[in-house]
């Protein structure tokens, strides 16, 4: 497999851009404060679950006497601020007082920001609740993890790539630097699922791994998001067909007080965003346009194959009246890799390959407002996705490999939320999911023929699944939530129930308790299916997750967390062609051309995960993660061996502080216990011992990234850079070993890389 996005093909366009952040420091050294025109913030204040607007809420600014009160509608403004950062704190009786941080409010620019409450535990009095920057909608799902734009933005080391940003938490391990694929909780990258406004999105990266949900780099324009709420195990029935984690992501609208734009440049590419209201004030639109430019400088400078990317973004809200709301969402993504001979003696490779392949999910919602009680949605989301991939020897005019794959999804989904009262709230809805995948494969029958084997394949499946889910406050300091989702899986013919439940115990105003217990399903990879099993259709693999922890809230602004957990598999694919291997995961070493596949597979995942996490309220902010972690199988002959990523420790730690004249410093330090391997058999031939399957580990992952943020506010606009450093001490980390022919290589991952990112809004 080829690398994509390598070290080698960004490097020669960082030193340029390190000199354009240089440039901007020493032009605008200091943020300038004449003729700036204030900024404002606007919004709506509703009720977690049912959206109902709340009136007569207090919104303040901390640090300030600024405020103001929401009008009979939820609806509040504040107007006439000086442009920079603030924390807003929302309180009204009966809610929990919520504290939202990293306002940004730009000149002459609207920051629109909507907040949800969450009914007080309480509600027999007035009580007096302490503010709190976290949400406790969750409930069960305490290890679930939410970042704000700004949060994600900064990240250091993620490149703006969302998968990125998550492998600084507990539960998450990124596959390698050329890769944004995560294994959550030691389960496959095939396990994750991600919606988008609630629209179901099957892969949000750029050149996209078959089967899997993640791929080079993200697609998403990071501008667009909103939020992200990370669920990374136990998540209720409303979501299924996933077994490790969900990401649910939210879209901002666009400006509905006029037209704005914005320019940004980095490493993901450059590109531009414009948005505005729609007609009579009924609405707003938001575009974007990426494109990659690491071909451009390339063949400019003449150095290797480089990827050429590229993405477009649409999202329309419509308000059809008071109550109703339709919204139109699309994305597209676009990717080709070509190298020719001379690229290839340059980078050592022994052949030349081309690559392109494309995108695009179209999604439609209607969001409305049944009652003061009730609130539904119906998203429906279409997905399309082709690739096509050659490869040929250097030496040879024909290809030895060539593959094709057209592969889309249809999901329906519906879910209606009714508050009975403070107390008692029910989520009922449907999920329908239609796939299709046609798949061409060409190989090379042998070394001494140029015949080639072709083999054309199609497979297709619906599922439906029904859920439910309460959420019951039993007592003042007693949350439960049982859910229950059944799915039918059209291929396999048979239902497969999944029961869940969670709940939440105060012990004290900053102490809970917290466990959840679930049963999980889905299908493998509908490649896999077809590709593997050919008409036979693989059984419904199935997940028993069960967990348990505990959470401290010593400030409004800080929360930690410990929390221990099980994850048991079945019914994961073996065959006892390879008695040893644990076909479950897509990186088998030494196995090809499987048949007599069986259904008996079995895994286990026990971890600890410690997870400390401060947000911004001034000066410092971070979060601290560790997790110890054991992943084995029993394979075929009853032997239990590690899984490929049973990594062991993995820890994380990001700390930043924003100084008063604006300039942030950041850092964050990886560290990872390498990869399973199965070792090489000696003397050295290229064969790896299957009997000793996963037993050699590789050397452990270690990774410093370094950032510098800095905003200027100018009379109407505002200008955003940073200059970040991935692998501050070069660290070798391996990726992988392979054999050339004569001794073993080492594929080594990013070493040190300077990256500059700007962003101009107008």
């Amino acid at each position: 497999m080829h690398t994509h996005l390598s070290s080698a093909n960004i490097r020669p366009s960082a030193t340029f851009l390190s000199m354009l952040f240089i440039t901007f420091s020493i032009l605008f050294p200091h943020t300038v404060l004449a003729q700036q025109e204030p900024g404002s913030i606007h919004g709506t204040v509703r009720s977690y679950g049912n959206k109902a607007p709340i009136p007569s809420v207090t919104v303040a600014i901390e640090g300030t006497s600024a405020g103001t009160i929401a009008n009979v509608k939820g609806a509040y403004s504040l107007v006439d601020l000086a442009p920079g950062s603030y924390v807003l704190k929302f309180s009204s009786i009966g809610y929990s007082t919520h504290l939202e941080t990293e306002v940004v409010v730009r000149p002459g620019r609207v920051t629109m920001l909507d907040v949800e409450l969450e009914p007080a535990a309480n509600t027999s009095e007035a009580v007096v609740v302490t503010p709190s920057f976290f949400s406790n909608n969750s409930i069960g799902e305490v290890s679930a993890a939410s970042f704000s734009n700004e949060e994600v933005r900064r990240t250091p080391g993620a490149g703006g790539d969302i998968n990125r940003v998550l492998s600084a938490l507990p539960s998450v391990v990124q596959k390698g630097d050329q890769s944004n694929e995560l294994l959550v909780r030691g389960g496959s990258v095939y396990e994750n699922g991600y919606y988008i406004d609630g629209m179901y999105i099957q892969n949000i990266s750029h050149f996209p791994e078959r089967g899997s949900s993640g791929g080079a780099i993200s697609l998403l324009n990071l501008d667009f998001v909103e939020s992200v709420d990370f669920y990374p195990g136990n998540f209720d029935a409303m979501y299924g067909s996933r077994m490790s984690s969900i990401m649910d992501l939210t879209f901002r609208e666009g400006s509905r007080s006029g037209i704005e734009g914005q320019l940004d440049l980095n490493i993901v590419g450059f590109g531009g965003v414009l948005e505005g209201p729609l007609p009579d004030s009924s609405g707003s639109w938001l575009l974007s346009v990426k494109r990659s430019y690491l071909d451009l400088i390339t063949d400019l400078i003449g150095t290797g194959a480089a990827p050429r990317y590229g993405d477009i973004h649409a999202k329309i809200v419509f308000d059809v009246d008071e109550n109703n709301t339709l919204e139109l969402l699309n994305i597209y993504g676009q990717n080709t890799v070509t190298s020719n001979y001379d690229d290839a003696i340059e980078n050592d490779e022994d052949d030349t390959f081309e690559e392109a392949d494309y995108q695009n999910t179209l999604g439609i919602a209607w969001r409305s407002m049944l009652s003061d009680h009730a609130f539904s949605e119906t998203t429906l989301s279409w997905f399309r996705g082709e690739s096509d991939k050659t490869h040929t020897w250097l030496d040879e005019s024909t290809p030895y490999e060539h593959t094709e794959r057209r592969e889309h999804t249809v999901n329906l989904r519906h879910n209606t939320f009714l508050s009975v009262n403070r107390d008692i709230a029910f989520r009922v809805g449907v999920e329908a999911r239609s796939e299709t995948g046609e798949y061409v494969i060409q190989e090379r029958l042998s070394d001494t023929t140029t015949a080639m084997s072709d083999y054309n394949l199609e497979n297709e499946r619906l599922s439906v699944s029904p859920f439910v889910v309460a959420e019951l406050q039993v007592t003042p300091w007693l949350q439960v939530k049982p859910s229950m989702r059944l799915d039918w899986y059209s291929s396999q013919e048979t239902f497969a129930l999944s029961p869940r439940l969670s709940l939440r115990a105060s012990l004290s105003e900053n102490v809970s308790m917290f466990g959840a217990v679930g049963m999980y399903t889905q299908l493998m990879p509908l490649y896999f299916d077809a590709i593997v099993l050919g008409e036979r259709n693989s059984d419904v693999l199935e997940c028993i997750s069960v967990s348990a922890g505990i959470e401290w809230l010593p400030a409004s602004d800080t929360k930690v967390s410990l929390e221990a957990y099980s994850k048991k598999y079945s019914q994961f694919p073996m065959s006892p062609q390879y008695p040893y291997a644990f076909l479950g995961d897509p990186y088998a070493d030494g196995v090809g051309g499987v048949q007599d596949i069986v259904f008996t597979g079995s895994s286990t995942v026990t971890g600890v995960e410690l997870f400390a996490q401060k947000k911004f309220s001034g000066g410092l902010h971070g979060l601290v993660s560790l997790t110890a972690q054991e992943n084995t199988f029993e394979d075929v002959l009853g032997i239990e061996r590690p899984r490929h990523y049973d990594i062991g420790v993995a820890g994380s730690v990001l700390l930043g502080y924003r100084f008063s004249d604006g300039y942030e410093v950041s850092g964050r330090f990886n560290y990872s216990g390498g990869s399973r391997y199965s070792p090489f058999v000696e003397p050295l031939t290229g064969e790896q011992d299957a009997s000793r399957y996963n037993e050699a580990q590789l050397p452990s992952y270690q990774s410093l990234n370094v950032r510098v943020d800095k905003r200027f506010f100018f009379d109407s606009s505002t200008l955003t850079a940073f200059l970040s450093v991935w692998n501050v001490y070069d660290r070798r980390n391996i990726q992988a070993y392979t054999f050339n022919g004569t001794e073993l290589e080492a594929e080594e991952q990013f070493g040190l890389l300077p990256i500059l990112g700007i962003e101009y809004e107008f």
